[in-house]
């Protein structure tokens, strides 16, 4: 086989291989869907992209991100997309207080809401023409991540889940569509810590090895 494939590339015959991540079925051979690097583990095909994979957001899509900069009353997240994705100020739920307008007090403080390098989950409220998205964290559900690790893999390697809130036992992960994963500890105890440290490393080599991220099922396995 050789290095290389674009996307419709023929990889092989269908002979009793199997097609993975990054390939597709059509007749009785096995095509690329991605310009990268065959991977081969016993009749498993699979095929890992030479360019990383951005998100390309759309409403209503729950993103984790990892505040990077904060300006004229936004703050600028980053959730691997192309463009850039910004949170403003008007489209928060303030700690504590029942909604008001955000007055300059708010703008001062607001390092205070969400500081640089802060863990947040955020819905996709806005997509403009030129890929940048508008976010907003207007719901309980949303807002700072804490007690937890940040784990970054590829959106399209993410198995679609029933909710993009997952808890079990001590332990709770948020993923993002975005490619962008929390895991966090719920009691603060050791065996928590040391299942997410489990759960973190799962991913970590199913991601290296251009392998499908089942959050539910790698959950399961974990955390009894």
């Amino acid at each position: 086989m050789r290095k290389f494939f674009l996307p419709g590339d023929c990889v092989c015959e269908n002979e009793g291989y199997i097609k993975g991540h990054g390939t597709e079925q059509i007749g009785d051979k096995i095509y690329s869907n991605y310009f990268g690097t065959v991977n081969q583990i016993n009749k498993l095909i699979t095929i890992a992209p030479v360019f990383s994979v951005r998100y390309t957001p759309e409403v209503g899509d729950v993103v984790v991100g990892r505040v990077i900069q904060i300006y004229s009353k936004k703050w600028k997240v980053d959730t691997n997309c192309r463009s850039d994705t910004t949170l403003s100020l008007g489209a928060i739920n303030l700690p504590g207080v029942m909604q008001r307008r955000k007055s300059e007090e708010d703008e001062i403080n607001m390092s205070k809401y969400f500081d640089i390098n802060d863990v947040i989950v955020c819905e996709v409220q806005k997509v403009n023409k030129n890929g940048s998205a508008a976010l907003h964290t207007r719901s309980d559900k949303y807002g700072r991540l804490s007690n937890g690790v940040l784990i970054n893999v590829s959106p399209d390697l993410l198995v679609a889940t029933k909710s993009r809130f997952i808890a079990k036992g001590g332990v709770e992960i948020t993923s993002g569509c975005n490619g962008h994963i929390w895991i966090s500890s719920k009691n603060d105890s050791s065996e928590s810590f040391q299942q997410i440290a489990q759960i973190r490393s799962i991913i970590e080599c199913a991601y290296d090895q251009n392998e499908a991220v089942d959050l539910e099922a790698i959950i399961n396995k974990v955390v009894e």
